[in-house]
């Protein structure tokens, strides 16, 4: 069979004719399916290179890694500024109606995070020395920090330049650049942890973002020229407005995150060491790569939302936009919840112990929770709510450091589940905001069928903990991927004659 056949085959499907026939899920389609062959290639090469530095590293060396990590995108957020999202929305909705504002909106996005990221990248490097010693406790590491500078700079770039690509939606240029990032990345990292330790992971991690920044570069010059769009700097400062309307929130919305993430790093390393440090890096892996390949398929829905703001919200596209990430993340990390095993096993024997599989656990069931939450962020960008973001996230930041102290040890597990409890109930006290301004399908969100969902997600947890036989473990496995596929189905289904 031929790749015309195949083709055809698909488009005289029932699911293909709803596909073919909608220009937005046709552009959905297109979108996705580069954005998925990207993430399944480049994440899952990034996986893999985790997975032997962690091997190789240990416990203790990949906590230390991953202390550094998360300082350095603390400061990230701060450099980027939302630039990424300000340009992916802008782009998207101006390009095919005004290409002179969008030229305009390329300069300013651009030349914006070149300047950011020389500011914070310099004062990262002077304050590398006081973090390490007066922060964590760890002058050991100021090196280590000091590298941090370097990529600061160019993620505060790249942030910038992969918006504008995602809003000249151009999601095969950026699959391609990913690949070609993770190819010569994965080697970087494997020698670099072999021969230079820590040192190397963090140069390797830095020679990363060194790649992506001149590639995507290369493929913004592509773009604009083919979409005849002249990259402004000149007159960029006239879109000025929107640095203060859109990302300014933005930029506050993620400060309320990635400070309130380290501190509860800091706090566990203090407290519980770098082998604790290490056993929720580990754990958290699996939460990055999935949430990393969600935000590479939420690229092509918030370009394609930023350009039909006016449907209807009960829509099934609506509904698609909740329910999909939700789905991906039931149906990857179930499994592993069942069997937590498997996350021990790959990491190697530091990791073979039950902090590590409670641990692991818990992070598995919030990975659930953000990502059923990843349709209400999409709404935020479209909609310019960057205010409830940040309302958002200054009530989850609250709920995990507040849970996090008040556990009985602050360790990797209470770490993990205090996590669980800011995601979970920061969830339940913002949604009523949606429903109050309509912007999300109701039923779609409170019905017996998503109940259900939830109720069987927790009764896994259970089975994963207390469970050790694997035959019965399997069958309880099985049982709830078919109750899964039965209550998402009817979720999209029910109540929604419109097509996508």
């Amino acid at each position: 069979m031929d790749k015309k056949q195949i083709f055809k085959l698909l488009v005289d499907s029932s699911i293909g004719k709803n596909i073919y026939n909608s220009p937005k899920a046709l552009e959905l389609f297109k979108g996705s399916f580069w954005s998925i062959l990207g993430a399944v290639f480049s994440k899952g090469l990034v996986f893999l290179s985790w997975i032997i530095v962690a091997r190789i590293l240990g416990s203790e060396g990949y906590g230390q890694f991953g202390i550094v990590r998360s300082t350095v995108l603390m400061f990230t957020s701060f450099a980027g500024f939302s630039l990424g999202i300000t340009a992916s929305k802008h782009v998207a909705e101006f390009l095919n109606t005004d290409k002179e504002k969008t030229g305009r909106i390329l300069g300013l996005t651009m030349s914006f995070g070149f300047f950011m990221g020389i500011i914070v990248g310099v004062l990262f490097y002077l304050l590398a020395p006081w973090l390490a010693t007066e922060t964590l406790n760890a002058p050991e590491i100021t090196n280590e920090l000091r590298i941090g500078a370097l990529i600061l700079f160019f993620s505060a770039l790249n942030g910038a330049q992969m918006g504008a690509l995602q809003g000249f939606m151009s999601f095969k240029r950026i699959a391609k650049i990913s690949a070609i990032q993770a190819v010569f990345s994965f080697p970087l990292f494997i020698v670099g942890a072999l021969y230079f330790g820590i040192y190397g992971t963090i140069w390797a991690f830095a020679f990363s973002y060194i790649i992506i920044c001149f590639l995507s570069n290369f493929a913004i010059n592509k773009e604009a020229k083919k979409h005849k769009v002249k990259v402004d700097y000149s007159n960029a400062w006239q879109e000025k407005s929107m640095l203060f309307t859109y990302s300014l929130p933005a930029f506050l919305s993620g400060l309320m995150v990635m400070p309130v993430k380290w501190y509860a790093d800091s706090l566990l390393v203090s407290r519980g060491g770098f082998d604790g440090m290490g056993l929720f890096t580990a754990a958290l892996t699996f939460n990055n790569i999935i949430l990393v390949g969600a935000g590479m398929l939420s690229a092509p829905f918030i370009a394609i939302m930023a350009k039909n703001k006016s449907d209807d919200r009960n829509s099934r596209f609506s509904k698609f936009n909740i329910l999909a990430p939700w789905a991906i993340g039931v149906f990857i990390c179930v499994p592993l919840i069942v069997f937590p095993e498997i996350g021990s096993t790959l990491f190697g024997d530091t990791f073979a112990n039950t902090q590590f599989k409670v641990t692991f656990i818990f992070v598995l069931l919030f990975t659930i929770v953000l990502m059923f939450k990843q349709g209400l962020a999409r709404i935020i960008a479209v909609y310019n709510l960057q205010w409830w973001g940040f309302l958002d996230n200054m009530i989850w930041g609250g709920l995990l450091i507040s849970s996090f102290l008040m556990l009985p040890n602050q360790n990797a597990v209470y770490l993990a589940l205090s996590y669980l409890l800011a995601y979970s109930i920061n969830t339940i006290i913002i949604i009523p905001l949606y429903f109050s301004k309509k912007l999300i399908p109701e039923k779609t969100i409170i019905s017996l069928e998503s109940c259900l969902i939830w109720l069987i997600i927790t009764g896994v947890a259970f089975v994963g903990v207390y469970i050790e036989q694997i035959l019965i473990r399997m069958i309880i496995l099985i049982i709830a991927l078919v109750l899964f596929i039965f209550s998402f189905y009817r979720l999209f289904n029910e109540s929604s004659k419109n097509n996508l």
